[in-house]
């Protein structure tokens, strides 16, 4: 049984900017699976720029303003070993590179090779309300 890393995504959107989404990343050695759903912008992204970078963090707001949209405006900084920006605040972070795709109509899958492993702080578990947010963020 496949492993979900409940994580947040940045891609690189055509202008330059960063795109943040919340996205559940498998867990299939030797590879970490994107799988976003069409259409969307992380999907166009992947398509156009085969780098993305996987942020793990424990910022319930985060989660619910991207899936309210009521925030998308979240501090990113360059990635460190790939085009791109990754989350400034997270626990950790992972560069990826697409090797391959396995594709579909609703959800293609992004095979990525992880390039770069960064850990920005410890881990301290989640709380009740965190993994609230967490859980309706998946449910939307």
């Amino acid at each position: 049984m496949p492993f979900i890393r409940e994580s947040v995504v940045t891609t690189l959107n055509a202008d330059g900017s960063a795109h943040i989404a919340p996205l559940g990343v498998i867990e299939r050695p030797p590879f970490l699976v994107l799988a976003p759903f069409a259409p969307s912008t992380t999907l166009a992204n992947l398509r156009r720029h085969p780098f993305a970078c996987v942020a793990y963090t424990t910022e319930a707001r985060l989660f619910a303003g991207c899936v309210t949209g009521r925030r998308r405006d979240w501090p990113v900084l360059p990635a460190e070993r790939i085009r791109g920006w990754r989350l400034r605040d997270c626990l950790a972070h992972a560069e990826v590179e697409v090797e391959a795709v396995e594709e579909d109509a609703q959800r293609p899958r992004f095979l990525c090779r992880e390039l770069h492993e960064a850990v920005h702080a410890p881990f301290r578990g989640l709380n009740r309300a965190q993994a609230a947010v967490l859980e309706g963020a998946i449910l939307v």
